[in-house]
């Protein structure tokens, strides 16, 4: 984890640091420590990529492989791709091992640190507003039962609109990438000023979505925004927007209202200190004590 969270640093530091100031004299050593734990992420996930492919090379051609993520990647556009081929001019080669490597390592950066901090997030908000968290238990006991051990489906999940409704506030309060880079192909005219090509752009999602022009009190924790007002979902960019938003969001959606069920039918959780939390890449819940104790109807 440590390594990941180096990874997600360095987009920031590598992007807005000189070079000349990142080989100062003190700061140097810093760099060639981010530097080190990157190259160790990058050869642990180049001996994965070597060893499936040779799991691959392994497997006989008329037995199918195994469908994950990495197998895809490794076997797209080949005699054994795994997907719905889709080849243009553009995509008709196979992945090289540098952008399987890339790919891989922004996988794990937007779906382990963006679903975790979000659930610690949640669960602040939660506990500081009881009565929303009594609606959303009441909720997720209507549609999935009571009994903690029971198992849900997915359809059962997407019947929670309350609950989706929490996640979104949390979200737009608490949001996790709060800063988006991005960069013109194109010359453009932005508010009637002229911008070159190449021109670098800060996006800032979390003053977006806290704007009072945009938001009835805008500092305060009201999933009902959501229900009330269902254009308020294109006003959250929770996963981006437009057609680079995030190609797992419906499995990150699906994965936190999953967590958030198995928790709160099963516990009730008390806050135990204040929220901490910090802003590099990410927005992340550094610290949110808790006390766990089963519920007493179980």
């Amino acid at each position: 984890m440590e390594s990941v969270n180096a990874f997600s640093h360095s987009l920031i530091y590598f992007y807005s640091v000189p070079r000349i100031v990142r080989n100062f004299p003190g700061i140097s050593r810093y760099t060639q420590n981010i530097k080190d734990r990157i190259n160790w992420l990058r050869n642990n996930i180049d001996n994965i990529i070597k060893s499936k492919r040779e799991e691959i090379s392994k497997t006989p051609i008329d037995q199918k492989l195994k469908p994950d993520m990495l197998t895809m990647f490794i076997t797209v556009n080949t005699e054994r791709d795994i997907t719905e081929r889709i080849a243009d001019d553009h995509h008709e080669e196979p992945m090289p091992d540098k952008a399987i490597e890339a790919n891989f390592m922004e996988v794990m950066l937007g779906g382990i640190d963006t679903s975790s901090n979000s659930i610690c997030f949640l669960v602040y908000h939660l506990e500081n507003n009881p009565k929303i968290k009594q609606r959303m238990i009441e909720e997720i006991e209507h549609f999935l039962g009571k009994d903690p051990n029971s198992s849900f489906k997915l359809e059962d999940l997407s019947k929670l609109e309350y609950v989706e409704a929490i996640i979104k506030e949390a979200s737009r309060i608490h949001a996790v990438l709060p800063v988006v880079s991005k960069k013109n192909s194109v010359p453009e005219v932005i508010g009637d000023y002229k911008w070159s090509k190449d021109t670098n752009f800060m996006l800032n999602f979390d003053g977006i979505q806290k704007h009072k022009s945009y938001w009835k009190d805008p500092n305060v924790f009201n999933p009902d925004r959501f229900i009330e007002d269902p254009g308020s979902k294109n006003r959250v960019y929770m996963f981006g927007g437009s057609l680079r938003k995030c190609p797992g969001r419906n499995l990150a959606m699906m994965e936190i209202k999953a967590t958030l069920a198995m928790l709160y039918r099963k516990y009730n959780i008390e806050l135990m200190g204040p929220l901490k939390e910090s802003t590099v890449t990410l927005r992340n819940c550094d610290e949110l004590k808790v006390k766990m104790r089963k519920r007493k109807n179980l």
